[in-house]
């Protein structure tokens, strides 16, 4: 069972990505402290403060699963990639 670790506050931002077949940075709000993941269709890579690949990455994120995690103190952006093709990411700041 998955525990909910993400915040109950007011997202600073959204991004879903529909074409993650090459890294994709997104630049987190000044802000944010926690992310929420979300893979749909296919496994995704994470990477913090760099190019995300699937030899170089930090979170893998399964197939049509949610992940939550803490950003690294500093981190102003991340990298994801997916794991196969037709994947999609949805990240959530909080």
């Amino acid at each position: 069972m998955h525990e909910n670790l993400t915040p109950s506050a007011v997202p600073l931002a959204r991004t879903y990505d529909t074409s993650i077949s090459t890294a994709t940075d997104i630049t987190l709000q000044t802000n944010t402290a926690f992310i929420r993941v979300c893979a749909i269709a296919e496994g995704v890579f994470l990477r913090y403060q760099a190019t995300a690949s699937s030899v170089n990455f930090d979170e893998y994120i399964p197939a049509d699963t949610v992940q939550d995690f803490l950003v690294p103190k500093g981190t102003t952006v991340i990298s994801v990639i997916e794991r196969a093709a037709s994947a999609s990411v949805v990240v959530i700041e909080k």
